[in-house]
């Protein structure tokens, strides 16, 4: 994926915006960018990104001989914890 790069009258317009104005136009190019990424990995990987629910995973997890309660909730935390998902899932 190629780099985008602004050019020297974005960056002279965005020296003059006004905080709001500011807040917004970084949101707007965070989502942009954050669509990009999402775009690229559906490119690359296609229909082999798997949703998992974290309730899900918990059933999952408690199916498992040997793993009880607290050993799936440290799974689950450590999975929260590394960015693997959000858990705004559930």
């Amino acid at each position: 994926m190629k780099a985008k790069t602004a050019s020297f009258s974005d960056f002279k317009r965005i020296q003059r915006m006004s905080l709001n104005e500011f807040n917004v136009w970084m949101r707007a190019f965070y989502q942009a960018a954050y669509d990009d990424g999402l775009d690229a990995i559906e490119a690359e990987f296609g229909d082999c990104i798997a949703t998992v629910y974290e309730d899900r995973l918990m059933e999952i997890l408690l199916s498992i001989k040997g793993i009880g309660q607290s050993r799936a909730n440290q799974i689950i935390d450590a999975i929260l914890k590394e960015g693997v998902f959000d858990g705004t899932e559930t």
